[in-house]
């Protein structure tokens, strides 16, 4: 039998809290991630038409650049990351499964 102390067990509920929140997350996170994306592909597609054949110099793209690279990167390690959590983290479920068995004897 494996006894916790109460700031062990409360970390312990927090962890089955968000396992057991996690199949909604994902696809909350999924949408958005997917949404993302293609927000900004319809953004890069519009700046490109808006600024074709404009020159905007140094200073121009300085302050374009950074919002269409660091944004829709940000939605694809969001992406990265749901899809590679799909089934849920694997630490978490074996750490919920031992605590389980432990208690169980």
């Amino acid at each position: 039998m494996m006894t916790l102390t109460p700031a062990e067990d409360k970390m312990v509920r927090r962890i089955r809290k968000t396992v057991r929140e996690w199949p909604r997350a994902r696809w909350v996170l999924l949408i958005v991630a997917i949404g993302g994306i293609a927000v900004y592909l319809r953004l890069w597609k519009q700046m490109y038409d808006l600024i074709e054949g404009v020159s905007l110099g140094v200073a121009g793209y300085t302050l374009i650049v950074p919002f269409f690279v660091f944004a829709p990167a940000m939605c694809g390690w969001l992406l990265g990351f749901v899809l590679s959590q799909w089934r849920g983290d694997p630490i978490r479920t074996l750490l919920l499964r031992l605590i389980d068995e432990s208690n169980k004897k």
